[in-house]
């Protein structure tokens, strides 16, 4: 036996979240001194298969659409963060080109959301903290007297580097 309209009209009204009795009551003009009827003749068409199968069909149908909305709305993020990572590039805005690549890397899945990037100064610190007593004297060996800055910023990088030293060990 095939649906009716209204049994149809309550499977579509109640798989888009609607509250079976009140689908039923707006669905089958029921009067507000039949409400415990209405509850009940709500929860009969709930256990109805051919109305449970209904409901299940349309509410899948609906779950297949947002996901397939979902993919387009990523493929799309992603179409406009390589836009605007080439439009960074080619005018030469590094920051901005460095951003969208980041978000590109985190939407991706290459990235986590946790990446900071360091800053020039940060990344110059980190690497002359790397090089060995050794290499460091080689280094100033090489450069003249006057080419050492001892102005304030100086004193700034020698701070941070101080600062970047390893953990004292537990």
């Amino acid at each position: 036996m095939k649906l009716t309209d209204k049994q149809c009209r309550f499977a579509d009204a109640v798989s888009s979240g609607i509250n079976p009795s009140a689908a039923y009551r707006d669905i089958y003009n029921v009067k507000s001194d039949r409400l415990a009827t209405a509850n009940e003749a709500s929860s009969r068409l709930m256990r109805n298969s051919k109305v449970a199968a209904r409901i299940e069909a349309v509410s899948e149908a609906a779950r297949a659409a947002t996901a397939s909305e979902i993919a387009w709305s990523r493929s799309r993020y992603l179409k406009e963060l390589e836009t605007n990572l080439d439009g960074s590039r080619n005018s030469g805005a590094w920051p901005a080109a460095n951003g969208a690549l980041q978000m590109l890397g985190k939407v991706t899945g290459h990235l986590d959301s946790k990446v900071t990037v360091e800053t020039n100064l940060q990344a110059t610190v980190n690497v002359i903290h790397s090089l060995s007593d050794a290499v460091l004297d080689e280094l100033a060996s090489l450069s003249g007297p006057e080419s050492i800055d001892t102005g304030a910023d100086a004193a700034i990088i020698e701070a941070q580097y101080q600062l970047l030293g390893p953990a004292p060990e537990p």
